[in-house]
């Protein structure tokens, strides 16, 4: 009996560790200069910014091939680019010295065009997969949200509020936070622009999906929750006496973010992921995690023990992915589980990091 038992509690081990995944590392960049920023698309590009010993240069890395090629090559900074699943991308370039300072390019996959050319801030560009680019600028007494749709630049708000951190979706459809004083989320359908929050308390953090749904961090007068919007009705997903902040949102309303006990911002973040129905705490520890991602999958991605390592959390488990000496941080995701991000081999470098899922 005892013999029996221990041979049916070994062949269940084993079929739990042959479910388990599996996870393969490698390096994209092989230098000696700062790399960071990096975004994966859905067809495996990689766009990241690279010191060339003079500025930030933009570089787009082929996943199949193992091949980069340099995107831009000038004498300004280049930064903070965004990459859609057909591997164009959009990036910030600090054109001369001084406030008012920054442009935006566009690589439509053959060419780059340069897509502001003014004295003014453009800001915090994304994409989405039809080539459409939204982003916040300075008109000189604020912020304002602006669309690049084939050729013509569209302003979408005019008026004495900050209006910032845009997202699109691939409908065109625009989410963004703006206020004076108290911040609510707008949503914009192609014509119309609603006020989505419209509550006394602040409202922050804004994600927007393919089905214009939303998500958001909203102020309840002691700590911040985490809200979604259906299109219809707004729920409140978390109550409790946490800061829940930093939320993303995948396409099927399951929802990952950063949650802290204080609201100092480095009493030991934890991530929570909420899967449509119930939510599950993924990390437990005393140390910091923090930068989540989510893909449609469900899959969750973050950073980890304090900046010290990438975790990415699928139906199988949680996996630990990078094995650098040093930091890790800036984790993107894309819809087939891949995972990059900035690591640093040694403590004078830092190199760009692809772990993808073998089984």
């Amino acid at each position: 009996m005892l013999a029996r038992s221990l041979i049916l509690f070994c062949a269940t081990a084993l079929l739990a560790a042959s479910l388990q995944a599996q996870y393969a590392t490698r390096p994209l960049s092989h230098n000696n200069a700062p790399d960071h920023s990096p975004q994966i698309s859905d067809s495996g590009f990689v766009v990241y910014a690279s010191f060339d010993g003079n500025d930030l240069e933009i570089f787009l890395h082929e996943t199949s091939t193992n091949q980069s090629i340099q995107l831009t090559n000038n004498d300004y900074p280049d930064r903070l680019p965004r990459i859609n699943a057909v591997g164009q991308v959009v990036w910030e370039g600090q054109t001369y010295s001084g406030v008012g300072n920054k442009d935006l390019f566009f690589f439509d996959g053959n060419t780059t065009m340069r897509l502001t050319n003014d004295t003014v801030d453009d800001l915090s560009p994304q994409i989405n997969d039809n080539g459409q680019i939204t982003w916040s600028r300075y008109d000189g007494q604020d912020f304002e949200v602006f669309l690049f749709d084939s050729g013509v630049i569209t302003q979408i708000t005019d008026n004495a509020d900050y209006d910032w951190n845009p997202q699109i979706n691939n409908a065109g459809h625009i989410a963004w936070e703006g206020g004076s004083g108290d911040l609510e989320i707008f949503y914009f359908d192609g014509v119309n622009t609603t006020n989505v929050s419209n509550n006394p308390n602040d409202d922050t953090g804004v994600r927007l999906n393919n089905q214009d749904h939303l998500a958001w961090a909203q102020w309840d007068g002691t700590d911040w929750e985490i809200m979604l919007f259906d299109g219809v009705v707004t729920t409140q997903v978390t109550n409790n006496d946490h800061y829940d902040a930093a939320p993303v949102l995948n396409d099927w309303d399951q929802i990952a973010w950063l949650a802290y006990p204080t609201d100092d911002g480095t009493t030991d973040g934890e991530i929570f992921y909420f899967d449509g129905v119930s939510t599950q705490q993924l990390t437990n520890n005393n140390l910091t995690d923090w930068q989540p991602q989510i893909n449609n999958n469900g899959t969750v991605a973050w950073n980890g023990d304090f900046g010290s390592n990438i975790y990415v959390h699928d139906a199988t488990g949680t996996h630990k992915v990078s094995n650098t000496q040093f930091s890790d941080g800036f984790p993107s995701l894309n819809n087939a589980g891949a995972v990059v991000w900035s690591g640093h081999p040694n403590q004078n470098d830092s190199e760009i990091f692809l772990a993808w899922r073998v089984r």
